[in-house]
């Protein structure tokens, strides 16, 4: 095949390429694109006016502020602010745009008001040394970054530079001024965030707004509770390790906070402002699932690290905006593709990253069982197999932030069991028996023996022991009475009385504590249950209880466990399974 031709063009039409000019050229002005341009493998961009714009690789710098005296290029930042980031020249360049706007969008060597050449080629500019991240106890996935080349991907430290992008590739950001967002963000230095993000792609400035509204605005409501036990799944979000995470765990971060800004703002529906954000948090959500189906998709990201991890902290951002019932398709698929590395055991024990992730998983799976019908259990929960591991787990100290004592939450995986035993043949005796063994180890249990190393007062401990004892007691005789498992007699509905009553007086001390009231969603909702048979005023603490929570955690769910109780307060059925109609997780 002949190779193309272009045609030249008239002398007095002789006008020079835009990469003629850039490359300092004499070019032949040939049409539709000059013959240099071909023999250099370049794409020629033509002979408009107007300099024609191009997307740049995210992160890749192509111009850079060489006005600066050699004198002020070690000043410190805080005394010599760069033009970029100064309010004054912030200020000018709005007023500039205003006069012009041609003038911001087309650019070339002669007509730089700071005299500068955006046109000459810069050199790569080599990594910085970060410092360490904020906060005292970074968690795994703050620190490390995913080797996702196959199934058995492990996390390692990085070392590259903070120059990458953390957006779509399609965004075009990261210019000179915005380039040391991550720089600033670790060292507090943030006067103004907005200085920093204006600049970013809009997508990219989610993902910062995210990180530093999660560590100015919900961190420190819930860093009281570190006088708990060792918490990793509390923690202020390190910045440097945002674009290290992939992209759906930056899109599940972005989802997490809108959906705390916007419980936290109300819910006004004719506020534009809310809906703009309603829209983000559903985009955000939207891009979490694509990246995900995509990385499942893929041979070899299907089931790595990496891939498991961020279905994983998409279903934890998913509980908390919905109680039911998308947790229940994302727990399905996380189940399967722990499968797919040999099952829960072997990942426990081989992956040390996603020990605490996988953890909440089997607290979600376990918590959201018992809100649930009893023939619609989650088998792979409800399993006495499950016992050993999650013992295992509490034993190493993963204290979650239902804060249940561990002997008591194994007890709950046996209730589940019995639960869905009894829906299958409520008439074994064996299963009878189990039940009244099991319920007699319930009352056995003492607060006392609990022991926790903290510096937090033993009296609280004592109270939340005594808390959830009577929250699975009565747990324990409503749900295996609904499914024929235990009878109703005389003794065991005094039990539940007593208990019942006891559990309400218990939380009015506990919702008075800023450190544990947050982790008193699961009782409130057993008290709720439980008042059903009871008298007005318990239903009416119930009530305001779940209401406060809800905008103390800044999360649907409390209040979403109160319209249900709404429902079966008012349908005049008393037992554990007319309340929960469908899998509801409630676990915030």
């Amino acid at each position: 095949m002949p190779p193309a031709t272009t045609t030249a063009t008239a002398p007095g039409e002789r006008r020079q390429c835009w990469e003629c000019r850039r490359r300092r050229l004499v070019c032949d002005s040939a049409r539709p694109a000059c013959n240099k341009c071909r023999a250099a493998g370049t794409e020629c961009p033509g002979y408009s006016g107007n300099k024609p714009l191009k997307w740049i690789t995210p992160g890749k710098v192509k111009s850079r502020n060489r006005g600066r005296p050699k004198g002020r290029a070690a000043a410190d930042p805080a005394t010599s602010p760069s033009p970029a980031l100064s309010p004054s020249s912030s200020s000018s360049s709005s007023s500039a745009c205003s006069a012009s706007s041609s003038a911001t969008l087309t650019t070339s060597s002669n007509s730089n008001p700071h005299g500068h050449n955006y046109n000459a080629p810069v050199p790569t500019r080599a990594p910085e040394v970060m410092p360490h991240p904020m906060g005292p106890a970074m968690p795994a996935a703050s620190t490390a970054s995913f080797d996702s080349s196959g199934s058995s991907a492990t996390w390692s430290p990085r070392t590259d530079s903070l120059d990458e992008p953390i957006g779509s590739p399609n965004d075009g950001f990261l210019e000179d001024p915005s380039v040391g967002i991550f720089q600033q963000l670790q060292t507090g230095n943030l006067v103004d965030p907005m200085l920093f993000t204006k600049d970013l792609g809009s997508e990219t400035r989610d993902f910062v707004n995210a990180v530093i509204y999660f560590n100015t605005c919900i961190y420190p409501d819930v860093a009281v509770m570190h006088d708990l036990p060792p918490n990793p799944y509390l923690d202020q979000f390190p910045p440097v390790a945002l674009h290290q995470m992939p992209v759906s765990v930056c899109h599940t971060i972005a989802y997490l906070v809108l959906g705390h800004r916007l419980q936290r703002r109300g819910s006004n529906e004719a506020d534009e402002a809310l809906t703009q954000e309603r829209s983000r948090l559903y985009h955000h959500r939207g891009e979490a699932m694509r990246c995900l189906g995509e990385d499942i998709a893929n041979a070899t990201t299907q089931c790595n690290d990496a891939t498991i991890l961020s279905v994983l902290m998409f279903l934890f951002a998913d509980v908390r905006q919905f109680a039911a019932p998308y947790w229940r398709y994302h727990l399905t698929g996380a189940t399967q593709l722990i499968l797919l590395r040999g099952g829960l055991r072997k990942l426990m024990r081989s992956s040390t990253a996603l020990r605490p992730s996988l953890l909440y998983f089997m607290i979600i799976g376990v918590m959201g069982n018992t809100t649930s019908p009893a023939t619609d259990q989650i088998p792979a929960t409800s399993s006495l197999d499950l016992i050993d591991l999650m013992a295992e787990s509490y034993g190493e100290g993963l204290s979650p932030s239902l804060f249940c004592p561990p002997t008591l939450m194994l007890d709950i995986i046996r209730i589940n069991h019995l639960r869905l035993q009894g829906s299958c043949n409520p008439s074994d005796e064996f299963v009878h028996l189990s039940a009244t063994t099991l319920l007699e180890q319930i009352q056995a249990f003492s607060p006392e023996q609990w022991i926790v190393t903290s510096t937090f007062p033993r009296e609280e401990w004592d109270l939340l022991g005594r808390i959830y004892q009577s929250a699975i007691l009565v747990y324990c005789i409503s749900s295996l009475q609904s499914v024929g498992v235990l009878p109703y007699a005389a003794d065991l509905v005094s039990v539940r009385a007593a208990h019942g009553s006891r559990l309400c007086l218990l939380l009015r001390k506990a919702l008075a504590s800023p450190m544990i009231r947050k982790c008193m969603t699961w009782p409130l909702i057993v008290a709720g249950v439980h008042a059903a048979s009871s008298s007005p005023g318990m239903r009416t603490f119930v009530d305001t209880s779940l209401t406060e929570m809800s905008r103390d955690l800044a999360t649907p769910i409390p209040a979403t466990a109160r319209d249900v109780l709404h429902t079966f307060w008012t349908s005049g059925k008393d037992g554990w399974d007319a309340c929960f109609d469908q899998s509801y997780a409630f676990v915030s």
